[in-house]
């Protein structure tokens, strides 16, 4: 596995990251965004009854979809740095791929996790998730005269928008792990080789030596 194979399949990895995060931000943002202009005025969100809703998990996704971009946005610009130099520096770059995939695992783990029990005390307090899916294909009645924004139209979209800054999180959860598995393999296979290639060298210049030794000085006599 070549230096330059590793570094780019790890810049290809967090350019995704980073399309996955801006991707989150924007569906998650979009959804909190609807909620908090429709709480109030929307029936279907239920104005009375407002601490039913549960939107910490959404908070959360959005934060760490930002958390995610910026690290992965890092891990970009220092891979580029020509000082650093990291392509021949196999124990460099593993350093900074660990320093990056290992809080980003965390964050998107406990997201995820985070998110999925909040999920889990629907009915009893609903997220934007559990509440729009639930609802989206429920009919109101035809006599009422109601408009779009007073309406569950745009639940549908929701329930897809929350599931996907859900599942989108944990895509970016495996992608880092496998990111971080990558580095530590490269760095065994690079730190393997080039103990490999030390040793043939040491190898090759004992048996240089040893040659020259057994020939030893050469005297010419002669008969007089």
């Amino acid at each position: 596995m070549q230096p330059s194979t590793i570094r780019n399949v790890q810049i290809a990895s967090s350019a995704i990251i980073i399309a996955f995060s801006l991707a989150i931000i924007g569906t998650a943002g979009h959804s909190l965004d609807i909620y908090n202009k429709q709480r109030f005025t929307n029936p279907w969100w239920m104005p009375l009854w407002p601490s039913h809703f549960e939107t910490r998990g959404t908070n959360t996704i959005i934060g760490s979809g930002a958390a995610l971009f910026f690290l992965n946005l890092i891990h970009i610009v220092v891979t580029f740095i020509p000082k650093l130099n990291l392509l021949n520096h196999p124990t460099h770059r593993a350093l900074l791929t660990f320093a990056i995939c290992l809080p980003a695992c965390l964050i998107s783990l406990s997201t995820v996790v985070y998110a999925h029990i909040l999920n889990g005390n629907s009915p009893n307090l609903d997220t934007i998730q559990t509440w729009t899916c639930r609802f989206k294909n429920a009919k109101q009645a035809d006599e009422f005269n109601i408009s779009a924004s007073e309406s569950n139209n745009t639940f549908a979209t929701l329930c897809s928008e929350s599931k996907f800054a859900l599942y989108g999180t944990l895509i970016v959860f495996l992608i880092q792990g496998l990111m971080l598995f990558v580095a530590i393999v490269g760095w065994v296979v690079e730190k393997w080789a080039q103990r490999k290639n030390n040793k043939e060298w040491k190898d090759t210049g004992s048996v240089e030596m040893n040659g020259v030794g057994d020939k030893g000085p050469h005297v010419n006599v002669q008969n007089v």
